[in-house]
């Protein structure tokens, strides 16, 4: 026993997350738990590269992401964006999102999965979905998919099929100040790809006590907010409201007035500032026979508000359609709706049914138990952000540093 010879290594199947670092059995374990927990922090920026030394976990990381996948063999019924885009004076920029009604093909249960614009699973930061155009386009009514297709990623997957968690630079190890405790100097060429994007949420409601200000129109054109996939203001807000006031409302709702944010009175929606893409809105109304919104200020809203209605529209029109088909073949209406579509169409019958005007009582909509005002308009902002000092940035061996900007470093 005494000439027998023992290899002294780390197993990888028992470091875990650890073993994404290729040289961890270097490191103390302070610095390896220090990697774990950064690993979980960490963003998703802009120029990701594949590692130049993998440890083999790299491929097996790109399997769990939170990709948009074909959850089960199945059959396509419906596609059906939430907004249309095209020519028209009904259509917008983009839509944010896609809804796809398929069938299971073993349990013949119908089910449906998003393809949205972007991400997030925080209060801010996220990232836009990397589209797989060759899956995508496999996508029609009729055509039949396998479990597990992938239409959209995580910008993180590579084109091999590995998980890309940060930037490959060039490091260079010398005594500066800039270097002090744990401090780096970086090269401000590097920070395009360090750049990361956010998404900031707002809500705003309005109508019976307050009017939106034309601050994104002109004379012509009466435009309250900026159109979905156009940029916000450079002072960063996004909508003013007025009180009306029936003794000032010859030169406060004036089509000249209504362009001029009066910052004392006036109530402004603020997001971040400038360089904001709008890339999401959502507008509801509560159908009231009355409203206190003139019809002009209102035009542009009621775009959105009617291609979401119509949206819910054809939701349910699929649903009937499938009923009749399948009374016609077996003579049942019954159809084996999966929970998560009967919540979506509950949601479209909450929506439809409110806006229709053969009710024998008026109906209110209520958020969290709450009546809304005659519009309810739900923001998502996207905003691309470049590092700066003060910023924090780690490295595979659980380094972490407040970076100092430097122009070049030679």
């Amino acid at each position: 026993m005494s000439d027998q010879q023992y290899c002294n290594e780390m197993r990888p199947e028992f470091l875990g997350l650890h073993s994404m670092n290729s040289f961890s059995i270097y490191n103390s374990s302070s610095r390896n738990y220090m990697f774990a927990s950064h690993f979980s922090q960490r963003l998703v920026v802009k120029g990701l590269e594949e590692r130049i030394c993998q440890s083999g976990l790299d491929h097996e990381f790109a399997k769990y992401t939170f990709n948009v996948r074909m959850p089960e063999n199945g059959r396509i019924i419906k596609i059906i964006p939430r907004y249309p885009v095209g020519v028209g004076q009904d259509s917008l920029n983009m839509s944010p999102e896609t809804i796809v009604i398929y069938e299971n093909e073993e349990t013949k249960e119908i089910d449906y999965f998003s393809i949205p614009y972007y991400a997030s699973f925080h209060q801010f930061f996220g990232y836009k979905y990397k589209v797989n155009e060759q899956a995508v386009n496999k996508i029609r009514t009729g055509a039949y998919l396998p479990k597990n297709t992938i239409f959209a990623d995580s910008p993180g997957v590579s084109d091999n099929g590995n998980y890309m968690f940060g930037v490959n630079l060039n490091t260079a190890f010398m005594s500066i100040p800039a270097v002090s405790e744990d401090g780096i100097m970086i090269s401000s060429d590097v920070l395009d790809k360090l750049k990361f994007r956010v998404y900031e949420t707002r809500v705003v409601e309005f109508g019976s006590s307050q009017f939106p200000l034309n601050i994104y129109g002109n004379s012509n054109e009466y435009k309250a907010f900026p159109d979905i996939g156009d940029m916000v203001r450079d002072d960063g807000i996004l909508m003013m409201l007025r009180s009306y006031d029936n003794d000032l409302m010859p030169v406060e709702m004036s089509i000249y007035d209504a362009q001029e944010p009066d910052f004392m009175f006036d109530k402004a929606v603020y997001v971040k500032g400038g360089g904001g893409r709008v890339v999401d809105i959502r507008v509801i109304t509560n159908n009231s026979n009355t409203k206190m919104l003139p019809e002009l200020i209102s035009a542009n809203i009621d775009k959105y508000s009617n291609a979401l209605l119509n949206f819910y529209k054809e939701l349910l029109a699929t649903e009937e359609k499938l009923r009749y088909e399948r009374k016609r073949k077996y003579g049942d209406g019954h159809l084996n709706v999966s929970r998560k579509l009967h919540r979506l169409l509950m949601e479209s019958l909450a929506i439809v049914n409110h806006n229709t005007k053969n009710l024998k009582q008026t109906l209110n909509l209520l958020y969290r138990k709450a009546p809304i005002d005659e519009y309810r308009i739900e923001f998502v902002v996207e905003y691309e952000i470049t590092p700066d000092i003060g910023y924090k940035l780690s490295d595979t061996v659980g380094g972490k540093y407040m970076p100092h900007l430097a122009e070049m470093l030679s």
